[in-house]
């Protein structure tokens, strides 16, 4: 099917996105030096959202529309894996993976930029790429361009995800270990994609570069949140919120979740390091071995500084 160039499966979830849903589709279909195909999943809108995917499935062979009858609200997470399970189960094959949100603006070159990065790879456990966004506002002027640099390493696992999910291409063998299981303490699927990779040690690729309009306005049911430009008492503000808000993040269930499904996969040094997180809260010892055993050296300070705070008092 895809001899000539690269075939990318795109999945797109959406939820009351009629505003800026066609945009972002139509991106999607202008990709340069590829081969797509949408995977759409509406997760229960009461706008015009499904209307508009149902008139991209009767007029692009290319555009799939995930039909269940009556529509159940799966919530983010859960409606894009459900939706990469089922590109993965069409007999096409596809090569390479991405995940869309519903109101941003692709530029022509982004999914074939990924692509180029990780085509190579090797690895066993597959490759993720994941890049820099642009951020702008809902008339598209930009308000800020990200300048993130991060450094591959287990570290990253620590520390709030800059992987988001609307930048990220990866390879089938990633796509098919990351759809088996999916870790209820993960809170997003773009979340769970990259700390599982981090995890297995597939091969992981940053690219500073931007290819991404990432549209913030007052719909978003999930925004930026961009910690390197937040004072060390805002971040702990805003962990303060996720705490009673929020639920948090629990590194420890993620880790024990992630040991159990995919022990076969993960060397000794990981497993030591999953182990440490897992057994952190038994102890205040066992906090600072987590606290001494981090290697944080690819991360700003003030974050190191959260990061241990949080982990003292037993909220990592």
């Amino acid at each position: 099917m895809c001899k000539e160039v690269p075939c990318i499966a795109v999945i797109l979830g959406t939820y009351n996105g009629e505003e800026f849903v066609e945009e972002q589709i139509l991106s999607i279909l202008k990709q340069k030096d590829v081969l797509v195909h949408i995977f759409a999943r509406d997760d229960g809108s009461n706008d015009r959202t499904v209307d508009i995917l149902q008139k991209y499935e009767r007029n692009y062979l290319n555009f799939h529309l995930m039909n269940e009858g009556k529509i159940i609200n799966k919530g983010i997470k859960d409606n894009f894996i459900c939706t990469l399970k089922w590109a993965l189960s069409f007999p096409d094959n596809f090569e390479y993976f991405a995940f869309s949100d519903q109101d941003d603006v692709w530029e022509e070159r982004k999914l074939i930029s990924g692509i180029n990065k990780i085509k190579n790879s090797t690895n066993e456990n597959g490759a993720l790429y994941y890049s820099n966004k642009t951020i702008v506002d809902k008339r598209l002027d930009i308000l800020y361009q990200e300048k993130f640099y991060e450094k591959n390493s287990f570290s990253n696992f620590y520390f709030v995800s800059h992987a988001y999910g609307c930048t990220m291409v990866f390879n089938r063998k990633l796509a098919i270990l990351g759809s088996k299981y999916i870790s209820n303490a993960a809170h997003f699927h773009d979340d769970w994609i990259h700390r599982l990779a981090i995890c297995l040690n597939s091969e992981i690729i940053f690219d500073e570069n931007s290819y991404i309009l990432y549209r913030q306005h007052g719909n978003n049911t999930c925004g930026t949140f961009a910690t390197s430009s937040k004072s060390i008492i805002h971040l702990l503000k805003r962990t303060i919120e996720f705490m009673t808000v929020g639920g948090g993040y629990n590194r420890a269930k993620l880790s024990e979740d992630i040991l159990r499904e995919y022990s076969d996969r993960i060397d000794d040094l990981n497993r030591n390091k999953l182990r440490t997180i897992i057994e952190y809260k038994n102890s205040f010892l066992n906090k600072i071995k987590l606290i001494n055993s981090a290697e944080l050296t690819n991360k700003k300070l003030k974050e190191i500084v959260v990061w241990k705070i949080k982990v003292l008092i037993g909220y990592f």
